[in-house]
């Protein structure tokens, strides 16, 4: 049926990813393999290890929940 929500399908990846909002701007750094710059308002993708050390610092917020953890409607 056209109105059916689809199921999302695993992404999978070496590392967890998170999706993030950049809340302040930040100057550009590297992990050695990527140079991140974030911007104010940016919507991203992180390896999860770097967005723990940005969510601490307030410099990102995470956007919604992961698929697992999502309650049932």
């Amino acid at each position: 049926e056209p109105n059916e929500i689809e199921i999302p399908k695993p992404i999978y990846t070496i590392n967890d990813i998170d999706v993030v909002k950049v809340d302040k701007n930040f100057p550009p750094f590297t992990d050695g393999t990527f140079i991140y710059d974030l911007n104010k308002n940016d919507v991203l993708s992180l390896n999860r290890k770097i967005s723990d050390i940005l969510k601490k610092h307030r410099i990102i917020s995470g956007i919604g929940e992961s698929y697992e953890n999502a309650e049932k409607s």
